[in-house]
């Protein structure tokens, strides 16, 4: 019998890749955010209206991603999910539902190809403008760059992701040497994508790096793609 293939959540397929919003209405929010600030999966930022948890763990096992795997806005009028791909909401769900007695309804969903956000990002769920202002094609496009492009094979980094690489100086020497022709593949792959610069890009794909350890430094292998059991 043949063995079944092995699911990666870390990694994203960008063929027919699809954008998701859940949103529960009508909620009292501010009980969550306790919870999001002790669950170990979350990084959370405080508005005064509002609060966005980044997940950043997959589990409390794992070492954080430099790039999240979804966010969780706490608004007013609700809360609301965000994430590239079926498969990663589901999760993204799950997680949430199991910080609180709470649980995710879900009153609304949206799913959206990367073109037609580009296109039109007022199709999105907006709940807190007086925080980021209305989303622009930019600002979709740089959702794309923060939870998509990072969790691409690729063939120039030795088919692991990007976010595999950065976590050593030589991969992220490799992937400044990526983000030199990413702006071209973007205007080749989305016709709509925004012009980023070479220093907007680095800014963006390349953020700060961890403290320096005593501990030699190793090419990323292919298993770091994986999720540390």
């Amino acid at each position: 019998m043949a063995a079944r293939p092995t699911f990666d959540p870390t990694v994203l397929d960008p063929s027919g890749l699809t954008f998701h919003q859940i949103v529960s209405f009508a909620l009292d929010p501010p009980p969550l955010h306790d919870h999001f600030d002790r669950s170990p999966l979350f990084e959370i930022c405080r508005f005064e209206n509002a609060a966005v948890a980044h997940w950043v763990r997959w589990t409390a096992e794992h070492e954080p991603s430099f790039f999240p795997y979804g966010r969780v806005t706490l608004y007013r009028h609700g809360v609301l999910l965000e994430s590239f791909g079926e498969g990663r909401m589901r999760a993204l769900r799950d997680r949430v539902d199991l910080l609180s007695a709470w649980q995710v309804s879900c009153d609304q969903l949206r799913v959206f190809r990367l073109p037609d956000v580009l296109q039109d990002p007022d199709v999105l769920l907006q709940p807190i403008p007086e925080i980021s202002g209305v989303l622009t094609r930019r600002d979709s496009a740089e959702m794309y760059l923060r939870m998509a492009w990072p969790f691409f094979v690729r063939e120039d980094l030795s088919r692991r992701t990007p976010a595999a690489w950065i976590v050593t100086g030589r991969g992220r020497t490799a992937l400044q040497e990526v983000l030199e022709k990413l702006p071209e593949e973007l205007r080749q792959e989305h016709g709509s994508f925004p012009d980023f610069s070479h220093d907007e890009l680095r800014h963006i794909l390349l953020p700060e790096e961890p403290a320096p350890s005593d501990a030699p430094e190793e090419k990323p292998h292919p298993a770091d793609d994986h999720p540390r059991r």
